[in-house]
């Protein structure tokens, strides 16, 4: 019935001339398996957070899949509230952390990096270095984002089928599309210029899959 209701909110997308919907997505779930490098090596329950999603709020893709390895990182407290339990959600913005310096062993990004403004990019890759151990990893999972052209088109839409280790995902992700660029190479460039190496370069034309490593 899911499956059914989110291929009906795809073909409403298309019909609507305001958006454009760029072509469904699958992420798989071994795409996640670099992850499991940073599962907590502790047994005490209250050991957690090694991991810093953030705009981790929502349907908190990488909270489900590693738990309390996770600290959820949002603006909006009510995207938390709604965000499955099991991380570690913290109110706050990813321009501005509220962690010490040397503090996590990875970061992530799932889909999170379309909604900023581009000046903000920068900002965001500071604070993930910042609060990175040395050598800790910015994973970055994402679409790429053209110019529009098209001043009537003011949504760009996304949608994804997720595999999770206990089933699927259906969802679609949309943001505002005026002076919103995205591209892999422009997040590359950001990277290196705030301290980051590129360990691997996953994407393609339409999809954003990247690794860093804090130098």
């Amino acid at each position: 019935m899911k499956d059914f209701i989110m291929s009906l909110l795809f073909n409403l997308f298309k019909l609507n001339p305001k958006m454009k919907v760029a072509t469904k997505k699958t992420i798989s779930l071994e795409t996640f398996k670099i992850l499991e490098e940073y599962k907590c090596k502790s047994d005490d329950p209250t050991d957690r957070g090694s991991i810093i999603d953030l705009g981790g709020g929502g349907e908190g893709i990488i909270g489900q899949i590693m738990g309390r390895d996770v600290t959820a990182v949002d603006l909006h407290e009510q995207e938390l509230k709604g965000t499955p339990e099991g991380s570690y959600k913290v109110v706050a913005d990813a321009r501005d952390l509220p962690f010490e310096a040397d503090s996590f062993y990875c970061a992530t990004a799932f889909y999170f990096l379309m909604y900023l403004n581009p000046e903000d990019y920068r900002k965001v890759f500071e604070e993930a270095h910042r609060v990175l151990k040395a050598s800790g990893r910015f994973i970055i999972w994402d679409v790429t984002i053209p110019k529009t052209e098209n001043p009537r088109k003011r949504l760009f839409v996304v949608p994804l089928k997720v595999e999770l280790p206990f089933g699927v995902v259906n969802t679609a992700y949309g943001t505002g599309w005026e002076n919103k660029e995205l591209n892999a190479q422009l997040l590359i460039q950001i990277a290196i210029e705030t301290g980051f190496i590129l360990e691997q370069n996953q994407g393609n034309n339409e999809t954003i899959q990247l690794i860093f490593i804090k130098k």
